[in-house]
């Protein structure tokens, strides 16, 4: 539809890096050319591109950009719980930038949940991320805004 267009605000560099590669792993799946080797990404935007991977492909998908091999159960849950600290953060990211007021937790908490998070989890994170000084309450202690 036309009328429906969706604004992914994030770095154009990561998202570059990020379809460089899945066309890449396309072309070889058709047989067109050798498995090609995961993106290689500055020092200084390696930060952001794992947080956007681990936002836009949870979970053990993330490994496939970023090397993460035959992962322990114990690692896989570290991953998990880095993954939903980095999804509740680019929402709040990217759902705050439009307004002063921050996001309500509960719009947070729908949002993630539609991504296959548990409230638990998603509540946790934001917990964690404002203990840690990544967000803030704002009006209230219901709304968050990113401190970054």
């Amino acid at each position: 539809n036309k009328d429906n267009v969706t604004l992914i605000e994030h770095s154009p560099y990561c998202f570059g890096k990020i379809l460089d590669f899945l066309r890449a792993k396309h072309l070889c799946s058709l047989g067109l050319c050798r498995e090609p080797p995961r993106p290689s990404v500055s020092e200084h935007k390696r930060d952001m591109f794992e947080t956007v991977v681990r936002y836009y492909f949870p979970g053990e998908s993330s490994a496939l950009f970023m090397g993460i091999e035959n992962m322990s159960s114990v690692s896989m849950n570290e991953a998990r719980k880095k993954s939903v600290f980095d999804a509740t953060l680019v929402t709040i990211m990217n759902l705050g930038s439009h307004t002063d007021t921050g996001v309500y937790i509960n719009t947070i908490v729908a949002d993630l949940v539609s991504q296959g998070y548990a409230e638990g989890e998603v509540r946790n994170a934001v917990s964690h991320l404002s203990n840690e000084g990544h967000i803030y309450s704002t009006i209230n202690e219901n709304h968050f805004q990113c401190a970054e």
